[in-house]
C-alpha cells in the first residue's frame, strides 16, 4: 500500500454541511466528486448505508481517498471503517457524549 503522488481528481465543491441534510444520489455524486456506480458498490460490499446523509458523505469521501490513494480492497476498507468509527466512538465516551 503506498500512497499514489499523482492524483489527477478535480477539487471537491465547497460546502457547509447541515446536520439533518439528506441528499439524493446525484447530490451526492456531485459533492463527493464520486460517480454513482462506485457509490451503489459501497453500499453492495456493505460500507455505507442507503441514508445519503452528511455522514454519508464523509464516508464516502473518506473511503474514495482511501481506496485511492492506497489502494485498499474491500476488507482492508471494511477495517479502516470500522476501526476509524472505534475510534470516534471512544472520542465522543471522552467527551462525555
Amino acid at each position: 500500500m503506498k500512497p499514489n503522488a499523482d492524483s489527477d481528481q478535480p477539487a471537491l465543491p465547497v460546502y457547509e454541511p447541515e446536520d439533518d441534510a439528506v441528499y439524493t444520489l446525484d447530490m451526492v455524486t456531485t459533492l463527493s466528486g464520486v460517480d454513482s456506480s462506485t457509490i451503489i458498490r459501497y453500499q453492495e460490499q456493505g460500507l455505507i448505508n442507503r441514508n445519503y446523509n452528511t455522514e454519508a458523505l464523509r464516508r464516502i469521501r473518506c473511503i474514495r481517498h482511501v481506496e485511492t490513494e492506497y489502494e485498499a480492497g474491500p476488507h482492508a476498507l471494511k477495517l479502516i471503517l470500522d476501526l476509524r468509527d472505534e475510534v470516534e466512538h471512544l472520542r465522543g465516551l471522552l467527551r462525555g457524549h
